[in-house]
């Protein structure tokens, strides 16, 4: 689950089209939300990308 403000969209969106990642559900108002689906062997790699960019935070849903 990627969380952020709405100003970091187009980072964001970047990220996940280069990495080819797909978004199972969305939310979109003033903060937004984003759930993203991958498989677990990149997990590690992907959750340290959005991990490192200033004002986005990720989080693994159980």
């Amino acid at each position: 689950l990627i969380s952020f403000d709405y100003k970091n969209m187009n980072k964001v969106m970047r990220i996940i089209k280069e990495k080819n990642l797909d978004i199972v559900h969305q939310k979109m108002e003033m903060s937004c939300e984003i759930e993203i689906k991958i498989r677990k062997k990149y997990a590690e790699q992907i959750f340290n990308i959005f991990d490192s960019q200033y004002e986005i935070d990720i989080k693994i849903k159980e």
